[in-house]
Parts: C-alpha cells; structure tokens; sequence
C-alpha cells in the first residue's frame, strides 16, 4: 500500500509485487482498522504526511508512505519517491487516522 500526495490529495494505492491493484478510499483504510471514519482523518494524514516530509527534507509531493509485511507485521517506510529513507512509527501513523 503505496500513501502520498496526486494534485495536491492524499492518496491511497494498493500493490502487489509492485504490480498497481486499485487505489482505496481513506475510509476503507480507517474502517479497517476498527475506527470510526469522519472527513478529519483526510486532514490529520495529510498532516503527518507534511511533518514526515519536512522532517525529512523531502518536497511534499515526493514523499510516499509505503506500508507492506515485513517478518509477517505491516510496517510503514517512508520513501523520497523511489528511495528509502526510513521506517516509520506504526503507531504515529494509525495516531494520524484515528
């Protein structure tokens, strides 16, 4: 699952093998994950998004947030496009959607 900014909105793609499957709505993300959807989420996870960017020194609309398994766990990385910058907080992130 590839997060990042297209034309200035958050969006969320599923992969498989670096193979493009579908791209998911922020709400299905959040119901996944057992919470209660309401359009603030769309705000705080482009929020974090923001902060991870310039914290990182990465133009906004460069950043990609990559979620995949990882030893059998979903863990987020943080990419500068193609290029690996470092694992992120797993918490940090499902703190920013629910």
């Amino acid at each position: 699952m590839v997060i990042n900014v297209i034309i200035g909105k958050v969006s969320i793609h599923l992969y498989d093998q670096n193979k493009f499957l579908k791209t998911l709505s922020i709400r299905a993300i959040v119901e996944f994950f057992g919470k209660e959807y309401d359009e603030t989420k769309v705000n705080s996870l482009s929020d974090y998004l923001k902060k991870i960017s310039q914290e990182n020194n990465i133009e906004f609309s460069k950043a990609n947030i990559v979620i995949c398994e990882t030893k059998g766990e979903l863990k987020p990385h943080l990419y500068n496009e193609n290029k690996y910058v470092k694992r992120l907080s797993t918490i940090e992130l499902l703190t920013a959607v629910s």
